[in-house]
C-alpha cells in the first residue's frame, strides 16, 4: 500500500495509519476499502458486513442427524445476523457481554429435518477451534453517524473477524500523545456517539509509531495498558517476515503481539472477561503467566 500524500511526510496517515495496515494486510487481513464496507453496511449507523458474515456463517456452519449432513436454512442465517445485532438498550458493556457470549457459543435455530421433525441445532459465528476457516479484513476511516445522525466518527482503522468489528485503532502522528487517542475513543464510545461500533469490538487500540496502549470497550483512561511481548523469537521473525525496508517501530511489535489473527482470537476467547459492569481484557503480565502454566501442564502431561 503506498502513502497518499508523500508531500505530508510527518502526517499521522504516513507514520501510523497507512504502515499499521501495511503490516496487517501481511499477517493476514485482507484490506478492504471503505467504499465496499459501504455497499454492505446499509446505513452509516450500521456496522456489521452483512456480506461477508452471511458467507461466513454458510461456510462454516453444518449439522449432522441422523446421517445426514445439513446447512441452516437461509431464513435462520438472516435470523442469526439480526440476533447478533443487540440493541444497546442495556448500556454498552451489557450489550457487548450479550454478543460476546453469541461469538462464544453460538444460538440455537429450529431447523426442520428430512423426516419431517424439527429440531434445534447451534450456529456459530466464528470457528474458534479451525481459526483458518475464518476470514479477516482490515479498513480505514470506518465512518459511522451516531443515532439520531446529530455526530459522525471515522476510526483510522477497524479489523473485522468474518464481518464483525473486532478491533478498532486510533492512530497519531509521533508527535502527539497516544493519550489523545485514548481519549478520542472513549469519547465515541460513548451514547451519543458511535456505541453501536463498540459493542462488538473486543480490543481497543491508541497508537503512535513510539508508543501503543491497548483496552477493552468501556475501558477508562487510566486502566488503558501497555503490552510487553515475552515471546520475543516469535514476535522477532514475524517483524523480520513482514516490516522491510524501514527501521520496525514500536507500533509494529505491539499490533503484532495483540492482532495477530491466532493472537487476536487467543485473547478474545481466554482473555476477555466481565466482571459486574466492567469488561476487562488480561495484561501482558496475566497472559505470559497462563501461557507458561498451560505449556508446564503439557509437558508433564507427555
Amino acid at each position: 500500500m503506498s502513502y497518499r500524500n508523500q508531500s505530508d511526510l510527518y502526517s499521522e496517515d504516513n507514520i501510523s495509519k497507512y504502515p499499521a495496515i501495511e503490516l496487517l494486510c501481511k499477517l493476514g487481513f485482507e484490506y478492504i476499502s471503505p467504499e465496499e464496507c459501504m455497499a454492505q453496511r446499509g446505513s452509516l449507523y450500521d456496522v456489521l458486513l452483512k456480506d461477508i458474515l452471511r458467507k461466513q456463517l454458510n461456510a462454516i456452519n453444518q449439522f449432522e442427524f441422523g446421517g445426514i449432513t445439513y446447512k441452516f436454512t437461509a431464513d435462520n442465517v438472516e435470523k442469526a445476523i439480526k440476533d447478533l445485532d443487540e440493541p444497546l438498550t442495556d448500556g454498552l458493556v451489557r450489550t457487548s457481554e450479550k454478543i460476546y457470549d453469541a461469538l462464544m457459543l453460538g444460538k440455537s435455530y429450529l431447523e426442520k429435518l428430512s423426516d419431517g421433525t424439527s429440531k434445534s441445532f447451534n450456529l456459530k459465528y466464528i470457528d474458534w477451534e479451525h481459526p483458518e476457516r475464518n476470514v479477516y479484513h482490515v479498513t480505514e476511516e470506518f465512518s459511522c453517524d451516531s443515532w439520531d445522525k446529530q455526530k459522525n466518527a471515522r476510526p483510522d482503522i477497524v479489523l473485522f473477524v468474518n464481518g464483525i468489528p473486532f478491533a478498532v485503532i486510533e492512530c497519531k502522528a509521533p508527535t502527539i500523545s497516544e493519550d489523545q487517542a485514548v481519549e478520542q475513543m472513549i469519547r465515541n464510545q460513548g451514547k451519543d456517539y458511535i456505541p453501536q461500533l463498540f459493542k462488538y469490538a473486543q480490543i481497543v487500540i491508541a497508537a503512535n509509531k513510539n508508543s501503543v496502549k491497548y483496552a477493552t470497550c468501556g475501558t477508562g483512561k487510566n486502566f488503558w495498558s501497555i503490552w510487553r511481548e515475552e515471546d520475543i523469537d516469535w514476535q522477532n521473525k514475524l517483524i523480520e517476515q513482514h516490516v522491510a525496508g524501514r527501521k520496525p517501530t514500536a507500533q509494529d511489535g505491539s499490533l503484532i503481539s495483540l492482532l495477530s489473527p491466532d493472537r487476536l482470537l487467543k485473547l478474545t476467547k481466554y482473555f476477555i472477561l466481565y466482571d459486574g459492569n466492567i469488561k476487562k481484557i488480561c495484561r501482558y503480565q496475566q497472559f505470559f503467566a497462563v501461557e507458561k502454566i498451560i505449556q508446564t501442564i503439557n509437558t508433564n502431561d507427555t
